[in-house]
């Protein structure tokens, strides 16, 4: 429940197993199927660093030769220097936009020019005593970039255990003394006539430049087109040509200059301004087109803008915005206000270029309104033809100060760990008066917050962050405009805000680490007083170092937030450095470091001990006789791993001055190897006894697996069911392809998923399946390939309106309109043209309208008419799509007539065939599927079924959609046959002798692993019928398991930083930077792949 201020918390306990990667949370109001709001968050096994690694540059930027002096400075969190530590830096220089305030109208850079990154070890070297260094860095000169470039310092520091502390700091490099911009004209370029652009030259700093003249060219553009043979696929390959035109020179005065030139025919033009004595350059395109009709009749395609400013940045409600509006013609003016609705509206007329308008504000425009004005001018008899429309858009800002609250936090400086401590605070409104709310505390380790960068939660920014315009804008400006064969761009606002480029943070890849003392509190949600007060107990570890107390407030539609630090320390520390984690047999050591700030002498005893299956080799008290304040020693404690996994409990105390205080430590002893999954299927036949041997030599509490056994020849997919309902990615086709099992063999499913116990779990699992696919569905019934893109993906689109159309036959609970969007989707397919004329767009195009019939048919609808156009153009079928046609043909006539017709097909799989889904296995399952719907008993049938149970014994499917075919087309097959079935009495024994399960036809047993004993088991069945059995293993294995390839292969190789490869025969030192690269080749060709 909330609280009276809207605020709650709750909680999830992960599994020590949980998957890595980023996770996600969401709220959701009761009854409601849209979250109020979500957040993410990483998991990650991770070691907070310990320490905190400043750089900073003595100058601001960079010219070519230019040298800067690097400062770095590192330190532990709990306060002492980062004393002769090993540091190291590199850069890496990369092209960015050169974007200066007042200028940005202007394009700058020339973009024919390219700059591949650069990245360069700089220096490595030991931090002094006060654990600081300096480096310098001389800038190359030569570098010839677009723009500017960014130059990014990656300075790290090693901590004793061979971790390195990383810190990044950008600093932009000019290569030239002032930059070349251009703006180009707002109209069309029109054959015959004179054509203006505007020419800036600007500073670094952004003030205006003086270069002298400047050269200027046109170019006319020329595209060719060729075929290409690339790693044996066809490309087409576009080769650009620049035939010069046009020489000039440019004189500029305040920075600013024209350019005028006159296109002598219709087509691409390339502009290039260049100053020959720097190198500083800018470019160009537009285009000049061949005027409708003639003379000034000509029309132009391009939107004018309107530019919009306002007078102030923020406003408050109830406050007026003055706006002002430059037209670039007088006519009639639409200005309205909008969030996702309109909030105001004024026609007026201008007559001249530029006007104010005085707009009121109100709480409805929180937290920013956009102010659009459109202007329209009338045709008039005789006047040259232009643009008749202008449109600008403008964001107002608008909050209430009031609302937005401060925390003022009070925590000590410095604390001693294992303490209580007391936090305090008030929080004001925006007039400075407390007022009476409610405060939630989180204090965490900064080492932990630095991995991500993590920023302390502000409620203000989040409910005050800029909002889109929810409103589209419409005209009929294409009808009324003499077009031709051009197409109009969309409306794009151009107002005077300009684009915000959005901040993305580079490099950031998940920490592959585990803490053994994490320091992270949630202290509560605690109530104030009517003074604004609270006050909250933070009950510390026995953890060194510095954490942050983040404060997220909240007094009715009023938010803030605060931090504060606080640093806990002793005056004497010790720090256990272990790694993330052993494997059993692994030897170690773990550096142990002293650091002393007492203002005397100090003699420390640290005595380390180990339970469990890790044990301490040697000296296990270590003294260190420490001087005056800031002196520290080092030791290595020597521990070994003994043969069991499991976790290790290592204890550290220190005693000194009659002190002592006690840190424990969690360390993992987990296998080497990886967790890998099995499975196996067989058939006895009645008479017969056989053996089943399953994989059991697991390393020790790994294990799972399952054992089936019945008369149903569909245990054969408990594999591909396992697959298939495991695997964690969620494109369309992936989502779909996992959601079969839940339909087609609930039985299986269950014996899979523990989660999945009976029917009614089940049927909720797949209504779940059912909302994914549901979720990726577009406005007009497509889906997307993936949640959240826009783009309708056709070929998914019809397998997904498949699975919807056939679990709407089983009886599943299908959203109407979901169904309905999709079929009508898949009907919109039927009259589509392909792209182009090329071979594979034919067949592509053939066969989506093929499996589209198919589906159509499925549902009661078979399209008679274009599955007769089908038929004639056959010739571009590829293999599936002739067995959807014959399928198609199969359902309407309710025989198997056009089956038998079909025949055999060979496989003949040809390039980009892998946009269908191509492949041998799931043409015959296709062709299964297709018989099990009209005569299930055929020996047609019977003869695939037994090729892809062969097939499923053997664990030949390889990817989702063969899996997911060939379990869909055996698991109709397999159900439609139940009743042909024979009778059988059957006994299972294990490696002793003894009978583990005895049962009969129309029976199922299903065994846990961990309830069997080792060894083969042995099946003896008597009677006619026959028995089909299928077993799941999973687990670690206790030997590294052999390399293997289905169709990809992956091989890796270590480099260190000089190229130098790493292997048995030469090894790396801790600290040691290794470069892995990974070379993937698959056996034929794919689409999409994925990297885990």
């Amino acid at each position: 429940m909330l609280s009276d201020q809207g605020m709650t918390t709750f909680g999830a306990d992960l599994a020590p197993a949980s998957p890595t990667g980023r996770y996600s949370a969401e709220i959701f109001l009761p009854g409601e199927d849209k979250p109020l709001g979500r957040t993410a968050f990483l998991v990650e096994d991770f070691v907070a660093p310990r320490l905190e690694v400043k750089a900073a540059s003595d100058i601001d930027s960079l010219s070519p030769g230019e040298e800067a002096g690097i400062s770095i400075a590192s330190s532990y969190l709990f306060g002492a220097p980062a004393a002769n530590l090993p540091f190291e830096a590199e850069y890496r220089a990369s092209p960015v936009p050169f974007r200066p305030e007042g200028w940005r109208a202007f394009t700058f850079g020339d973009t024919e020019k390219t700059f591949e990154t650069v990245s360069e070890f700089l220096e490595e070297g030991t931090l002094d005593e006060e654990g600081k260094a300096r480096i310098s860095f001389e800038a190359p000169g030569g570098w010839d970039p677009p723009a500017a470039i960014n130059l990014q310092f990656l300075v790290r520091v090693m901590e004793d255990s061979g971790r390195w502390a990383p810190y990044s700091f950008n600093m932009p490099y000019h290569a030239f003394p002032f930059y070349l911009g251009i703006e180009k004209p707002s109209g069309d370029a029109v054959q015959g006539k004179e054509t203006s652009l505007r020419i800036a030259a600007v500073k670094p700093e952004g003030e205006a430049a003086d270069p002298g003249p400047l050269s200027a060219e046109v170019f006319l553009v020329k595209r060719h087109y060729n075929l290409v043979r690339v790693n044996n696929q066809t490309r087409m390959q576009v080769q650009k040509e620049l035939i010069p035109r046009i020489e000039g020179k440019v004189t500029l005065k305040d920075g600013v200059g024209t350019f005028t030139f006159t296109p002598e025919s219709w087509g691409e033009y390339f502009i290039r301004i260049t100053d020959k004595t720097h190198g500083s350059s800018a470019s160009t395109e537009l285009f000049a087109w061949t005027p409708y009709g003639s003379g000034d009749e000509a029309g132009s395609t391009l939107l004018d803008r309107i530019l919009i400013r306002a007078d102030k940045e923020k406003y408050a409600p109830g406050e007026t915005a003055s706006v002002t509006l430059r037209s670039p013609f007088a006519g009639n003016m639409l200005v309205t206000v909008d969030t996702d609705k309109e909030l105001y509206r004024q026609v007026l007329t201008m007559d001249k270029g530029e006007t104010t308008l005085s707009i009121p504000l109100t709480d409805d425009m929180i937290p920013n309104a956009y102010v659009t004005a459109w202007v329209i001018r009338p045709v008039k008899e005789g006047e040259a033809w232009g643009s008749h429309r202008a449109l600008g858009t403008l964001p107002i800002y608008v909050e209430r100060a009031e609302k937005k609250l401060s925390v003022a936090l009070e925590i000590p400086e410095r604390v001693l760990p294992g303490e209580t401590v007391k936090a305090r605070g008030v929080i004001r409104d925006g007039s400075g008066e407390p007022v009476k709310g409610e405060v939630s505390l989180f204090f965490v380790d900064e080492g932990i917050l630095s991995l991500t960068a993590f920023k302390t939660p502000d409620p203000w920014a989040y409910f005050m962050a800029k909002r889109a315009l929810g409103l589209s804008v419409y005209d009929m400006y294409d009808l009324l405009m003499p077009l031709e064969s051009r197409e109009t761009p969309l409306l794009k606002p151009g107002g005077g805000a300009g684009a915000e480029a959005a901040a993305l943070r580079a490099a950031l890849s998940p920490v592959a680490a585990r803490s053994f003392l994490l320091l992270s509190i949630f202290a509560g949600n605690f109530p104030t007083d009517d003074g604004g007060a609270f006050e909250a107990e933070l009950d510390l570890p026995e953890f060194s170092g510095k954490g942050r107390l983040m404060a997220v407030a909240a007094s009715g539609d009023a938010f803030g937030s605060a931090e504060a630090y606080m640093t806990m320390a002793r005056d004497i520390t010790a720090e256990l450095s272990l790694p993330r984690a052993v494997s059993p047999g692994d030897e170690f050591f773990a550096p142990l470091k002293i650091f002393s700030s007492a203002p005397d002498g100090k003699r420390v005893t640290v005595k380390v001990a180990a339970e469990g299956p890790v044990s301490v080799n040697g000296k296990r008290e270590f003294i260190a006789d420490l001087g005056e304040k800031r002196d520290e020693a080092l030791f290595n404690v020597r521990l070994s791993a003994g043969p069991e996994s499991g976790t290790a409990f290592v204890t550290m105390t220190c005693e000194y001055d009659g002190e002592t205080y006690i840190q424990e430590f969690d360390l993992p002893v987990r296998p080497a190897y990886p967790r890998i999954a099995l499975s196996g299927s067989g058939v006895a036949k009645g008479g017969e006894s056989r053996s089943i041997p399953i994989p059991r030599g697991w390393f020790p509490g790994t294990e799972e697996g399952r054992l089936v056994l019945s008369d149903f020849p569909a245990l054969d997919l408990l594999g591909a069911s396992s697959f298939l309902i495991t695997y964690p990615y969620g494109c369309l086709e992936q989502t779909v392809s996992s959601a079969w099992p839940l339909l087609v063999l609930p039985d299986l499913a269950a014996d899979i998923d523990p989660g999945l116990a009976d029917r009614e779990q089940v049927e909720e699992a797949l209504g779940r399946k059912i909302r994914q696919i549901g979720a990726m569905q577009l406005y007009q019934g497509a889906f997307a390939s993936w949640p959240g893109l826009s783009t309708p993906y056709p070929w998914g689109s019809v397998y997904a309106a498949h699975f919807l159309t056939e679990a709407k036959r089983s009886g599943a609970k299908v959203p109407a309109d979901l169904l309905a969007g999709a079929l009508s989707y898949v009907r919109s397919i039927l009259p589509l043209t392909p792209d182009d004329e090329s071979e594979w767009r034919m067949r592509e195009n053939m066969t989506l309208k093929a499996y589209a019939s198919y589906v159509l048919a499925l549902a009661g609808e078979p399209p008679l008419g274009w599955m007769a156009h089908i038929k004639e153009n056959s010739a571009y079928l590829r293999d599936s799509g002739a067995v959807f046609l014959a399928g198609a043909y199969a359902l309407s006539s309710k025989t198997p007539e056009p089956l038998k017709q079909l025949g055999a097909l060979a496989p003949a799989l040809r390039e980009r065939d892998e946009t269908t889904m191509e492949s041998a296995s799931r043409t015959d399952a296709l062709k299964l599927l297709m018989w099990a719907d009209v005569d299930p008993l055929s020996a047609p049938a019977a003869e695939l079924a037994g090729k892809l149970i062969a097939q499923a014994r053997k664990n030949a499917w390889d990817t989702t959609q063969t899996n997911a075919m060939g379990l869909l087309a055996v698991g109709r097959w397999s159900e439609k046959t139940r009743e042909a079935r024979q009778p059988f009495t059957a006994v299972l024994v294990d490696s002793a002798g003894e009978k583990i399960a005895s049962f009969s036809e129309g029976e199922k047993v299903s065994l846990d692993l961990a309830d069997v004993r080792e060894g083969d088991l042995t099946l003896e069945v008597s009677g006619k019928g026959s028995v089909y059995y299928a077993w799941t293993a999973a687990g670690v294995p206790g030997e590294a398991p052999a390399p293997s390839s289905k169709g990809v292969s992956v091989k890796r190789s270590w480099t260190d930083r000089d190229g130098a490869e790493i292997n048995a025969d030469r090894g790396a030192d801790r600290g040691d930077r290794i470069e892995v690269t990974l070379t993937i080749s698959p056996s034929a060709p794919v689409r999409d792949l994925i990297v885990t």
